[in-house]
């Protein structure tokens, strides 16, 4: 007998991931807006003796794969379920 499919599974959702400049956030809300799961994860911001300020893009990928990995429960992710928007600012 199959899994009973988690009951975020069964539901379209919309994530959204926003990567700042000193922190990943994501949220998953439903259709109608009820926030479902948030998260955040900080990343450091180097600051070399010459005034200036750094970031290790490695840093960027670790911090916004475990916001979805936290927010998205497994069973969600089912394959040609997903669409994307993409903006930047």
């Amino acid at each position: 007998m199959p899994p009973t499919p988690h009951p975020l599974s069964l539901m379209p959702a919309l994530l959204a991931l926003d990567l700042g400049t000193s922190s990943a956030k994501a949220a998953l809300r439903d259709l109608e807006g009820t926030t479902l799961a948030v998260g955040s994860a900080e990343y450091p911001i180097r600051r070399p003796a010459d005034g200036g300020t750094e970031q290790d893009p490695a840093h960027w990928v670790r911090a916004a794969v475990s916001q979805l990995v936290d927010a998205v429960p497994t069973p969600a992710i089912l394959p040609g379920s997903g669409r994307s928007i993409l903006t930047r600012l």
